[in-house]
């Protein structure tokens, strides 16, 4: 896996893009990376407003729906003093 750039570069690298008075090419040059990385970082900039773009959370389903929940609420709440397994 490739190492992500120090915060620095992606300082240098956001002024750069954002200045626009540099074409992609000279900002490879300037700030040392790879081509396709500085098309990544104009697409997030134009995004998302940062260089970084925000994480993912991928979680897994809810195996109890809202409609589930809501009918043990009511439940629960005409007996109160119900156990788990009842």
């Amino acid at each position: 896996m490739v190492p992500q750039l120090p915060p620095s570069k992606l300082e240098m690298t956001r002024d750069m893009i954002l200045g626009e008075s540099l074409n992609k090419p000279q900002i490879v040059k300037a700030a040392e990376c790879d081509k396709l990385s500085i098309i990544n970082l104009r697409n997030n900039l134009h995004r998302f407003g940062n260089v970084r773009a925000p994480l993912t959370r991928v979680r897994r389903r809810r195996s109890v729906t809202p409609s589930m929940l809501e009918a043990v609420c009511v439940h629960l709440h005409k007996k109160p003093g119900m156990y788990l397994d009842e």
